[in-house]
């Protein structure tokens, strides 16, 4: 069991500033708070106009975040959710998707309250304290030996600027044949550089960038969340860029006294996906990571869900 007392008042997900670089045009945030003797239920997500319709849904802005309590007082979570659901009833919220943080336990305890929930896949925490003197027993001497044949040719920075990642990102997404959601606009990635809790790393050949990788930071976790490579520059060592970066990136947070740092998981649920397998490198430690669904209006939603062909798989089908 990882050490870790999660507040979300702590944790960069759940600020408001982080949420709003998902506002797009018909969208606005959606904040909620109930608390009564000590307890509360919280949550904060991006409400959006459904196309053609006069409702809405909520989501979980990019990454994770979702419903969270401090309490399993079940007379108070069933006041706090009525309360949640009038809310949403009130402004014509039809239904909600949720990606919950892997810290949240929300989900583990009060599963009964979904109408839909799924562990999705699991994603990667390294523990960062003394993690300096575990990596010497953590990596495989494969590992070692990459990281060392790279930090012979690469230098680590701890202050790029988020123009010099863009390019670099999008030709990244390209290579790996990312779906469109993941081409952030230009105009994502200005609001990015002006966020103050992300840091952007690099693995440098010269002046010239190899791998990339933004970070986002709470007051004792930190999250990877954006990462990109050059693929054009080739050199002996060049190719195990990541190992280095990744390895330094770790180094530095155990400096500044930072507890973990969740790396997610992988572009697939699969255990085989070859960029979790990756993450699992650098720490056998895992947590589940699990999306929800709730309904509130079943008429609405039956109606709109039946407007469009998607797969069952989408919980709010019209997106």
């Amino acid at each position: 069991m990882l050490d870790y007392d999660f507040d979300f008042r702590r944790c960069v997900y759940y600020s408001k500033e982080y949420a709003a670089l998902y506002l797009g045009q018909d969208a606005e945030l959606f904040e909620f708070f109930w608390e009564l003797n000590g307890s509360y239920f919280y949550n904060l997500a991006i409400k959006r106009s459904i196309p053609g319709a006069e409702y809405f849904d909520l989501e979980t802005p990019y990454g994770y975040g979702g419903w969270v309590t401090n309490t399993d007082d079940a007379n108070f979570l069933s006041q706090a959710l009525q309360a949640y659901q009038e809310k949403c009833l009130s402004e014509n919220i039809v239904a909600e998707f949720i990606r919950f943080h892997p810290f949240n336990t929300f989900p583990i305890n009060f599963a009964q309250y979904f109408d839909f929930l799924e562990h999705n896949r699991d994603v990667v925490i390294v523990e960062l304290q003394g993690f300096t003197e575990k990596k010497k027993l953590q990596y495989s001497k494969n590992t070692q030996n990459k990281i060392k044949r790279a930090a012979k040719v690469l230098k680590f920075d701890q202050k790029q600027e988020i123009w010099q990642f863009v390019d670099l990102y999008y030709e990244t997404m390209k290579k790996n044949r990312a779906l469109d959601f993941y081409y952030f606009s230009p105009d994502y990635f200005e609001k990015l550089a002006s966020f103050d809790r992300g840091r952007l790393f690099g693995a440098m050949w010269e002046d010239i960038p190899v791998s990339m990788a933004l970070f986002l930071e709470g007051d004792t976790l930190v999250s990877y969340h954006l990462g990109a490579k050059n693929y054009k520059v080739k050199f002996p060592g060049a190719q195990y860029s990541n190992y280095f970066l990744f390895d330094q990136i770790f180094d530095f947070y155990e400096a500044a006294g930072k507890h973990y740092a969740l790396l997610g998981g992988g572009r697939t649920s699969s255990s085989e996906d070859p960029l979790f397998n990756f993450k699992l490198k650098f720490s056998r430690v895992t947590l589940p990571f699990y999306v929800a669904g709730k309904i509130y209006d079943q008429e609405a939603y039956q109606f709109l869900s039946r407007k469009v062909r998607r797969t069952p798989q989408h919980f709010l089908q019209w997106r």
